[in-house]
């Protein structure tokens, strides 16, 4: 198992993608500076805002600030690399524009890299505001290992992106994100890291994330595609023994079970139906399936 020296005082690069969120990313970038670790740089991507994002970035007097403006891409993916390729930190984190973190978010978990010197990575717990309400339910403390089934599973914990936390040397053993997948390009990169490295998973709520209209994961079309293409993924975790044949069955069930319910409430009650059929193939026993599979045949068929 390999062993990994940290700096005492690393430098972490900070990457933040953002698209006319003028109204939001200022509050996100205020708690990045009043962070109690000091030690970063913030990459800010603007993937070509035509709002007031660059004026009030204008205004930010920080040397540890840098802003790349890019013409239009739509692609997360491709905006996230940018910041990746001019990085120049011994450590690297995500920030999502509309979301906060803690304040003592990268003191915590910087500390905890030096503790644990075998694991690559670490991801946090967080809490859910704004428009749309959630419940955060109590997870275990922490978990050490192979993040893969219990990210997966999701019962145990979650994978928030801006709680996310790894060392450079991450990239040159999984390379960079995909930018040909048109949604969960981060979450696929997620895997693949935790497939490859070992982790850690922490309970401390390092991370604030806002629900509203805007979130990109609030469009159907963007929740089935990132599901297929996690699908794909996924088959090939198994493929190389990173899932049992139970694992497997399970995942594939919930994908489909989920991409049916995106195309359910959009009504396309054929498509609905043939994921919900897709789902009960997997994990026969899934009674909730069986139902809202009745009842999307019965009105494809009306």
């Amino acid at each position: 198992m390999q062993v990994h020296s940290t700096p005492v005082h690393p430098v972490v690069s900070i990457i933040l993608p953002t698209y006319n969120r003028a109204h939001l990313v200022a509050e996100t970038i205020d708690s990045i500076l009043n962070q109690t670790y000091t030690n970063w740089e913030l990459i800010i991507v603007d993937d070509g805002s035509n709002d007031e994002t660059e004026t009030r970035i204008e205004k930010i007097k920080d040397d540890r600030v840098r802003y790349i403006k890019l013409n239009h891409t739509g692609q997360l993916g491709e905006v996230r690399n940018t910041g990746l390729r001019t990085a120049k930190g011994d450590l690297i984190a995500f920030a999502d524009s509309d979301d906060l973190w803690r304040q003592d978010k990268l003191a915590f978990q910087v500390k905890l890299l030096q503790e644990k010197s075998q694991v690559e990575f670490t991801i946090s717990d967080g809490e859910v505001f704004g428009e749309i309400n959630a419940t955060v339910r109590q997870r275990e403390s922490i978990f050490e290992g192979s993040l893969v089934w219990p990210i997966l599973e999701e019962k145990r914990f979650v994978f928030y992106t801006p709680s996310w936390l790894f060392r450079r040397c991450v990239l040159e053993k999984i390379g960079m994100i995909d930018e040909t997948l048109s949604g969960g390009s981060e979450f696929e990169f997620f895997l693949r890291m935790s497939a490859a490295c070992r982790g850690i998973f922490t309970n401390e709520r390092l991370v604030k994330i806002r629900r509203h209209v805007g979130n990109l994961t609030s469009d159907p079309a963007i929740g089935i595609n990132r599901f297929a293409n996690m699908m794909i993924f996924v088959e090939r975790l198994y493929g190389t023994n990173h899932l049992t044949k139970r694992q497997y069955r399970s995942v594939m069930s919930n994908y489909h079970y989920k991409i049916a319910l995106f195309y359910r409430s959009g009504g396309d009650y054929r498509l609905a139906a043939s994921n919900f059929l897709s789902c009960v193939k997997f994990t026969p026993l899934q009674w909730k399936a069986w139902i809202r599979l009745a009842s999307a045949a019965v009105r494809y068929y009306i």
